[in-house]
């Protein structure tokens, strides 16, 4: 890793060095897109709690050095080692990175749904500026502008029924220590069709490496999409991930997320309303254990009238886990007849375990119907002494409390393959095995 004391000139110095090789990079529009978000990034800085949205978590790492852009990997790794992370979605298509760059031997696309077409970032010249979208950007979304080196882009037709999930995997290598990633997609559902896209990230638990990625939806009129997330980064990994939504009239977005993984893991959601009569649903789950923080952040922005929103996200830390939950919903004065709704609960499985709960409504209209809420708290007492008094062991009764106040979401999902790889992920950590997930062998 290498050290700097000013960490916009370490990246600076990286830009410079990569910028021959990015995507793009001979087109001068596009690289003064890349150039203008690089600087953009320079005046802002690696967030720090000093900033609003930043305020509970403190970036630690990533303010000390700059994370090294990973090597290119061309085996070490087969078809079984990535079946093995997610047995539930080994038959279906799927496209793999390791170290953020396309590993064009591990996917499997011959599965795709009649309709949908997937493109690695490198290879759709067409799409790199609508993919390398910058506005109102924050400083880490701006920096994976700056190096995304590569990420899929993937195009649903206009009135394609949905078919089998495509399964998005994110890997890091065992060597990845100093490691960054700046993986970027681009998803387009076109007006009338649906689609889901899971996306899953893996890495070593012996290595400090980090992992910015970026996804960009757009959901066109009366089209679906469905997007599930698996955070599952190796003990000592560093996840942030951010995805910007865009709804046309009549769209809907559908998204839940599983956060297990890493020392320190963001994912970021923000949903914007452009057309009458959308709707999005965001749920999410985060465990944590041992010294993990885990913060779970969204905001939808409702623009329009007659338009819906929901979210749900649950939290579960023991030892000394540390969660965030910041939710913010905006209700502009034109969103009329708006419906919309949050909901966080967390259960605190030790005294030493904390959570920081931020939901907001800011409503400039005047008929709607909005809400928030938030609970924490331990295992209901009641409920265990139930389980106690029918001769169950204090830990197990326990773990089947826990795992019962996760599966109440995870059931909601829709797709069986998808439910199935969640809940035995979800079902593992509620029985006390370790949050990280292995490949093996050498990536």
């Amino acid at each position: 890793m290498a050290q700097a004391t000013d960490i916009t000139q370490a990246y600076a110095d990286q830009f410079a060095r990569l910028r021959a090789t990015l995507p793009g990079a001979a087109d001068p529009k596009l690289a003064a897109l890349r150039e203008g978000a690089l600087a953009r990034f320079a005046r802002a800085g690696v967030p720090t709690p000093r900033l609003e949205d930043w305020k509970y978590t403190r970036l630690g790492a990533l303010l000390d050095a700059a994370f090294e852009p990973a090597p290119p990997v061309a085996n070490g790794i087969g078809h079984d080692a990535i079946d093995a992370l997610s047995p539930a979605l080994a038959g279906g298509p799927r496209l793999v990175f390791v170290n953020g760059l396309l590993r064009a031997d591990l996917c499997r696309l011959d599965g795709l749904p009649d309709g949908m077409r997937v493109e690695s970032l490198g290879a759709a010249p067409a799409d790199l500026a609508e993919a390398l979208a910058d506005r109102d950007a924050d400083a880490l979304w701006s920096l994976n502008v700056a190096l995304a080196r590569d990420g899929a882009v993937v195009t649903v037709a206009k009135d394609t029924a949905e078919g089998d999930p495509l399964h998005i995997v994110h890997l890091a290598r065992p060597e990845a220590e100093g490691e960054a990633s700046h993986t970027r997609h681009l998803i387009r559902i076109e007006p009338g069709a649906a689609a889901t896209v899971v996306e899953s990230y893996f890495g070593p638990d012996g290595a400090t490496y980090w992992n910015n990625g970026a996804c960009l939806a757009r959901v066109g009129r009366d089209a679906r999409l469905r997007h599930f997330r698996r955070q599952q980064e190796g003990a000592a990994g560093l996840h942030r991930t951010a995805v910007r939504v865009e709804l046309d009239a009549g769209a809907a977005y559908e998204s839940f997320g599983l956060f297990m993984g890493g020392a320190l893991g963001r994912d970021e959601i923000s949903v914007r309303f452009a057309g009458e009569g959308a709707s999005c649903t965001l749920d999410g789950i985060y465990l944590g254990r041992g010294t993990q923080h885990l913060d779970c952040t969204t905001r939808v922005d409702h623009a329009v009238p007659h338009c819906t929103s929901h979210e749900t996200y649950r939290g579960v830390l023991d030892d000394k886990a540390h969660g965030v939950f910041q939710g913010l919903i905006r209700v502009e004065e034109q969103a009329q007849k708006t419906d919309a709704h949050m909901l966080s609960k967390t259960l605190l499985l030790s005294d030493r375990a904390a959570v920081d709960t931020k939901p907001e409504l800011e409503i400039l209209a005047d008929d709607v119907q909005c809400s928030h809420g938030a609970t924490t708290g331990d295992l209901d007492p009641a409920a265990l002494f139930f389980l106690r008094s029918r001769g169950l062991p204090e830990a197990l009764a326990r773990a089947m409390l826990v795992e019962a106040f996760i599966t109440q979401m995870v059931e909601g999902i829709g797709p069986d393959a998808v439910r199935a790889d969640f809940a035995a992920a979800a079902s593992a950590w509620s029985g006390g095995e370790s949050g990280g997930a292995k490949a093996g062998g050498s990536a």
